[in-house]
């Protein structure tokens, strides 16, 4: 994934992925959902990523979650 440089990057707030108390080194892209953060290199392609890595799921048990909350199954 190519570091973050305008075109769709924005500031995500603080990392999810620890105990961050600086904003501005989480980023995302809206257009694709990849996100990066600076400081502790938390990053991943899309929304499926974003949530394998913040709970601790497998691929088929994100999608199965995603589904469920965004009303899919």
């Amino acid at each position: 994934m190519p570091a973050p440089r305008g075109g769709g990057w924005r500031d995500g707030g603080l990392c999810p992925f620890h105990g961050d108390k600086h904003p501005g080194s989480f980023r995302v892209h809206l257009g694709t959902g990849a996100f990066i953060c600076f400081a502790c290199g938390a990053k991943g392609s899309d929304v499926i990523a974003f949530v394998q890595m913040r709970d601790a799921l497998s691929f088929p048990e994100s999608l199965r979650k995603i589904g469920e909350e965004w009303g899919l199954s």
